[in-house]
């Protein structure tokens, strides 16, 4: 296009222009400047924001975990799965005369899946003989007397000395047979008695008697009936009553024999006891 001499140039115009031309370079400088402070300002609020998240997100962990702790110790609930040990009363000794004991000692069980099918003891005598019991076997939250019954001594003994349970292994048991029992007639004490038989007089010896209902779907072919005489809270003698053969909703009637019995007692307990380790017992696995 062909210069037009008729046009005015503003002279603030000629100003800047000669301004911009000669401080073009310092411009340029300070822009750099600016840019890389910008940059470098960006740079470091990240830094600091990353810094502080990770200081936060450390703390926030450490607060959680102070305020919500394991639901489980592992610890202690594999301390706690182990089974506990038994626990056993005071021994006891009833002498029967012509130097017959018997040796009695109270067990509890207190696991609710631990068992045991073979548990050894033996009892240690005032003058040290070893009464050595038979294996028995002790079920989940079971509650019985373990004992020696009419045990003859060669001499007189004044009492038990010691209780000592053998070394016993546990057995784990997830589910137990269901058996059931029903007294259709309670058990009772009958003292010593006289009757009269014909022309004679007759002395009846003490004696317990109940009836029994096997109320489970199970055939019991081996039990024992444990009875237990009380004075008010103390034990005065102990007896016990096999019985064979027991169909599932069959009832029977029992009777006990005690001539021994010269105590006065206010309370009888009658326990069935089932072996389900042992196969005689009844097909309970």
């Amino acid at each position: 296009m062909a210069n037009n001499p008729n046009v005015q140039i503003d002279k603030s115009m000629l100003e800047r222009g000669y301004w911009l031309a000669t401080h073009r370079l310092t411009i340029k400088r300070w822009g750099s400047i600016a840019l890389y402070a910008i940059i470098g300002i960006m740079y470091t609020t990240f830094f600091i924001q990353f810094g502080l998240y990770l200081f936060r997100y450390s703390d926030w962990n450490t607060l959680v975990a102070q305020a919500v702790p394991p639901t489980i110790d592992w610890r202690v609930a594999q301390a706690n799965s182990g089974p506990k040990e038994l626990q056993f009363g005071q021994p006891q000794l009833f002498s029967l005369g012509d130097n017959r004991y018997d040796f009695i000692v109270s067990v509890e069980n207190p696991n609710r899946q631990w068992s045991m099918n073979s548990f050894t003891f033996s009892f240690v005598a005032s003058d040290g003989t070893i009464v050595t019991g038979d294996p028995t076997y002790i079920l989940p939250e079971e509650k019985k007397f373990v004992s020696v019954l009419g045990y003859q001594m060669e001499l007189p003994i004044s009492g038990i000395a010691d209780f000592e349970p053998a070394e016993s292994t546990w057995l784990k048991i997830t589910r137990l047979p269901p058996l059931s029992w029903e007294f259709t007639e309670v058990p009772t004490f009958h003292g010593k008695r006289v009757i009269v038989d014909g022309n004679k007089q007759v002395l009846l010896p003490a004696s317990v008697t109940w009836s029994a209902k096997n109320s489970s779907t199970l055939t019991v072919k081996k039990l024992v009936w444990q009875i237990a005489l009380f004075g008010g809270d103390r034990l005065v003698s102990l007896s016990e009553l096999a019985a064979e053969d027991f169909p599932f909703l069959a009832e029977r009637h029992f009777e006990v024999a005690l001539p021994s019995i010269n105590e006065t007692v206010t309370r009888v307990t009658v326990t069935p006891l089932v072996n389900i380790f042992d196969p005689r017992s009844g097909d309970f696995q």
